[in-house]
């Protein structure tokens, strides 16, 4: 039986209350460049703003499928899958992760710490937007702690993150589709 899942790529980063002006265009960028490479958006999308709902409208307006976790019912208007996690604070930044089989991820706080930090601990890769600010930047091309279970990957420019993070998740799963044969 042929495998029909996607490849499912998380969008992480800044919501609007951090500087995030320059990184609109890249995050468009990311989004556009999922849904062109067939595999589906997965992301915290926000109501208001912030550089996750940047991607997800783009990904939308390129055809693609957007899942989104958001915090609040209002938030999920622009989706085509909706996971709530309505009022659980740190609910998203748990389930993000684990619904995804690489991520991408551009400046960021502290919700964004702490989806890089649940998939490290989960073997989900990461790839970094070069010189995007945020957790992001600090944690690019080294790694979350002293186990060194993967170093940070980077990116110079969405296409090239979009396929990286495609690789990653084909090697992962051909490698966890040896792992249940065995």
């Amino acid at each position: 039986m042929r495998n029909l899942k996607k490849i499912q790529i998380g969008f992480i980063g800044s919501y609007g209350d951090l500087p995030i002006s320059k990184y609109v265009r890249i995050s468009r960028e990311v989004g556009k460049e999922i849904a062109r490479a067939g595999a589906i958006f997965v992301g915290g999308v926000e109501k208001d703003a912030g550089l996750v709902r940047e991607a997800a409208k783009a990904a939308r307006k390129a055809g693609g499928i957007v899942v989104s976790i958001p915090r609040k019912k209002e938030d999920a208007r622009d989706a085509d899958v909706v996971i709530p996690s309505y009022g659980a604070i740190g609910l998203r930044e748990y389930l993000l992760p684990l619904a995804c089989d690489t991520i991408i991820a551009i400046n960021g706080g502290s919700g964004t710490l702490n989806e890089i930090a649940v998939a490290y601990q989960n073997n989900i890769p990461v790839v970094m937007i070069e010189n995007s600010g945020g957790w992001s930047q600090r944690l690019q091309k080294s790694f979350l702690d002293k186990r060194k279970k993967y170093k940070f990957i980077t990116a110079k420019d969405p296409k090239k993150a979009v396929e990286l993070a495609i690789r990653l998740a084909r090697s992962r799963k051909s490698r966890k589709s040896k792992e249940e044969k065995r």
